[in-house]
């Protein structure tokens, strides 16, 4: 919530009619934040639902001001009980309407003509968080009460509901040995968009990337056995919260863990590990733990980054760090046959897992957790494998469920784990120690060890086609490099922060050049306190080995063999050569 930027209306509604006290201007009202069933506005968006609205059959003046209030809180009201979810899982701002027609986007625009569709989707795709698709939802919204009929509200047990639409009026169960024993909710930004119930939970194929714009809320009717819903103006009104319910970004879930499901009350969600489907995956930390996993689809519009940016507001804090971002490419070459995950996830032992491809390499995301003063990596014997089958024909699903206080409860394969002794010999624990024959990129020609409690990502310095670095600040300093390689494969190093930062790229490289560079960072603007982290420039060279005569490479620069590690915090890097 911004100052100046939003209104409070609370349910006091009926008492204030017509007053110009009912909608409180103070966003900072202790009252109205802790008032059930109060909502928040947009001035903006308050302002042009005010203009907009039209009201049937009624005058102008206080009782059309009346009504126009009325709805608006109505509107606000019906997702109400699942603002929770709303603000936890972002609703991207583009998403929110499917597909924002042509006539809505002109009008916005202030055209009097109506743009080609191909000139409407242009423009969408150019900007994706901008203050343009919050005035086409303010739009659909009028629109969508116009149409509404202005009838008495009608109250049901959930149990009685059949189906529903919004728009449309319920259908009511007429014999309840015929109506399914689970109930399915659509969500989009505005609330609940249907009501379906069902024989049975969907599964999945493992192919399913999910939609941004919807989310999905399954429990049985016993469990809402007491629940009630009132339906006016085409909306619909729970009595019911989050705990009620299951929410996942899919509707469907694996039939593997469909038990699993029903007895938890965390939200649940899953990704494909299917390349045909999926780019690649984004792991978004905060504190070393999975706040949020996003899917890369060509089948979908990106919205990466506006969740990148959600996290950092949601979680902004002086005393900790941002988020970071880890990015797992995904191509035809890394197919994933087996995954090693932590058994234990404490707060000392976060997440950690390693993806073994079916080119034989290793991918890690996460953090070993070295402990500040110590140089071991934590003990990985007791982490759990997961195989795929070879003949299987499907690919992995990451199943993962994410606590209201956005630590991840559980994040695991779909698959069955292993518990021969095979595993560990087949598929063993990455090296990542410092061993004698490591070159560390230090100025100092020595070999520290890496940053406590750095993630680690390593990648191989042979065969590569393209190279991107992703930098920051006017220094140009290394926040990430992606690597892709003649075989089709990639790797990312570090934080490839996709359509964040700035990005240099070079085709077939020749060499590395690698400059350490310490930085000062403010990290308490009360006091003016500021640290120095380390960081560095690094950049490749396609024309040049920048070998000399004798042999040996100039000041700085390094061949690329090998395969290079890459230690990284928030703000912090550390780079090593690994020979062989």
């Amino acid at each position: 919530m911004f100052a100046g930027d939003e209104y409070s209306y609370e349910n006091s509604y009926r008492r204030a009619c017509g007053k110009d006290e009912v909608f409180c201007k103070n966003p900072y009202c202790i009252t109205c934040r802790n008032k059930d069933e109060s909502i928040t506005v947009h001035a903006d968006c308050f302002h042009l639902f005010v203009q907009r609205c039209v009201v049937k059959n009624v005058a102008d003046g206080p009782a059309r001001k009346k009504e126009i209030y009325r709805r608006l809180w109505l509107a606000g009201r019906k997702r109400y009980a699942w603002r929770g979810i709303i603000s936890k899982i972002k609703f991207m701002s583009s998403t929110t309407l499917e597909s924002p027609p042509p006539e809505t986007i002109s009008e916005i625009c202030g055209f009097r003509d109506v743009f080609l569709p191909e000139v409407a989707l242009l423009i969408q795709s150019h900007s994706r968080s901008h203050i343009l698709w919050r005035y086409c939802s303010v739009l659909k919204l009028v629109r969508d009460l116009e149409l509404a009929e202005s009838l008495e509200t009608a109250t049901y047990p959930l149990r009685k509901v059949l189906s529903w639409s919004r728009g449309e009026l319920p259908k009511l169960v007429q014999d309840k040995n015929l109506a399914g024993p689970f109930i399915l909710l659509t969500l989009d930004a505005r609330g609940v968009k249907s009501i379906e119930r069902i024989p049975e939970v969907p599964t999945t194929t493992g192919t399913e990337i999910p939609t941004p714009s919807f989310l999905f809320a399954l429990a049985t009717v016993e469990r809402l056995s007491g629940a009630k819903i009132e339906f006016e103006l085409g909306m619909c009104h729970f009595h019911v919260g989050l705990h009620d319910f299951g929410i996942r970004s899919s509707p469907a879930i694996s039939n593997k863990h469909n038990d699993l499901w029903r007895l938890s009350l965390s939200s649940t969600n899953s990704v494909s590990l299917d390349p045909n489907c999926c780019t690649g995956l984004s792991f978004f930390l905060r504190n070393h733990h999975i706040v949020d996993i996003h899917a890369h689809s060509t089948r979908h519009p990106p919205t990466h980054v506006e969740k990148f940016k959600y996290m950092e507001a949601m979680f902004a804090s002086a005393r900790d760090d941002g988020i970071e971002w880890i990015y797992m490419p995904l191509t035809a070459q890394d197919v994933i046959t087996a995954i090693r995950a932590r058994k234990h996830v404490l707060p000392k032992t976060p997440c950690y897992f390693t993806f073994y491809t079916k080119s034989g390499d290793k991918i890690v995301v996460g953090t070993p957790y070295k402990e500040r003063g110590e140089h071991t990596t934590k003990s990985l014997e007791e982490d759990t494998v997961y195989i795929q089958e070879k003949d299987a024909r499907q690919h992995f699903n990451l199943i993962y469920q994410i606590r209201p206080s956005f630590m991840p409860s559980a994040i695991y394969p779909d698959t069955d784990t292993v518990a021969d002794g095979d595993a560990d010999s087949q598929y063993p624990v990455p090296v990542i120690d410092p061993p004698p024959t490591i070159t560390s990129l230090s100025p100092y020609g020595l070999n520290p060890p890496p940053p406590p409690k750095a993630f680690f990502s390593s990648a191989s310095l042979e065969g590569i086609l393209d190279v991107h670095v992703f930098t920051v600040g006017w220094k140009k300093l290394c926040k990430g490099i992606l690597v892709e390689y003649e075989n089709g494969s990639k790797r990312a190093l570090g934080q490839c922060r996709l359509g964040l930062d700035e990005v240099q790229s070079w085709h077939k490289p020749l060499s590395m050049h690698y400059m350490p560079e310490d930085y000062e960072r403010n990290v308490c603007d009360l006091i003016r306190e500021t640290r120095t982290s380390k960081s560095a420039v690094v950049t490749f060279d396609s024309e040049s080995s920048h070998r000399s005569e004798d042999g040996s490479m100039e000041e700085n620069y390094y061949e690329l063999k090998g395969r290079l590690n890459f230690w990284f915090t928030f703000h912090a890097i550390e780079l090593q050569f690994v020979d062989g």
